[in-house]
C-alpha cells in the first residue's frame, strides 16, 4: 500500500544518520573532551526527514490526518528499535574496549576517574540526551 511505500522510504531516509551513533565512542575515547551537555548532531538528522515530509508540499502531506499519524508512528517506532539496536552494541562495545584497556594498563577499574571523568562514563552520559 502507499502508506507502507511511504513509511519504508521515510525510515531508510532517517536511519541514515543513525550510523554515527558507533562515532561517539571516538569522540570521548582519549580525547579528552569534557563530559556531554546536549545530544549529538544525528539527532536531528534523524528526525528532520520526518518534520520536512509533514510540511505542506511534503510526501506525507497528502494523507488524511490518521494516514499521516499512522506513518509518522510506524517510522518512529522503527527508528527507535533501531536506534536502541545500535546503543546497545555501543554499550557493550565500550565495555569491552574498557575493560581490556584496563587490563593493557595494568590498572584498577577507576583508574584515570581521579583526574577526571572516565571516557566510558563520558560516553555512556552522550547516551542520555541523545
Amino acid at each position: 500500500s502507499l502508506r507502507v511505500s511511504l513509511a519504508s522510504a521515510l525510515f531508510a531516509r532517517c536511519a541514515e544518520p543513525l550510523a554515527a551513533v558507533r562515532a561517539v565512542t571516538s569522540q570521548y575515547r582519549m580525547t579528552n573532551k569534557p563530559p556531554p551537555t546536549k545530544p549529538s548532531l544525528y539527532v536531528k538528522g534523524a528526525l528532520q526527514p520526518i518534520k520536512t515530509s509533514l510540511t505542506p508540499g511534503g510526501a506525507l502531506a497528502s494523507l488524511s490526518p490518521p494516514s499521516r499519524r499512522a506513518v509518522v508512528r510506524e517510522v518512529v517506532d522503527r527508528l527507535a528499535g533501531r536506534y536502541h539496536d545500535l546503543v546497545q552494541e555501543l554499550l557493550v562495545s565500550v565495555r569491552k574496549l574498557g575493560q581490556t584497556l584496563r587490563k593493557l594498563a595494568k590498572a584498577p577499574a577507576g583508574t584515570g576517574e581521579a583526574a577526571g571523568m572516565s571516557d566510558d562514563k563520558k560516553i555512556y552520559l552522550q547516551v542520555l540526551p541523545d
